[in-house]
């Protein structure tokens, strides 16, 4: 496999793990696409996933929902920026 081949896959496998978070949050799936469909370059011009609605029913359809990992998380800006991308409230953190 060549570093192109490898880096688009990485980002395919990505994109679902980031799709997976939503259904795992409580988003639904037509919220999840809104969002996908509303994403934009680091200019601010639209850059939206061609097929969102094809590739959330894959992850929708797979037995294990594949989940972003803690590090991804946090480089997002942390699990309540995901889940205000998916217009879902935030959490709020629980006493000990």
């Amino acid at each position: 496999m060549n570093i192109r081949t490898f880096a688009l896959v990485q980002n395919v496998k990505l994109l679902e793990r980031l799709i997976g978070q939503g259904f795992i949050e409580g988003a639904t799936p037509e919220a999840i696409v809104a969002y996908l469909e509303g994403l934009t370059d680091d200019d601010g011009n639209p850059a939206p996933i061609a097929d969102a609605q094809t590739r959330v029913d894959i992850v929708g359809a797979k037995k294990r929902i594949p989940e972003l990992g803690a590090a991804e998380l946090r480089s997002m800006g942390g699990r309540n920026v995901v889940r205000a991308a998916f217009g879902l409230p935030a959490i709020q953190p629980t006493e000990p």
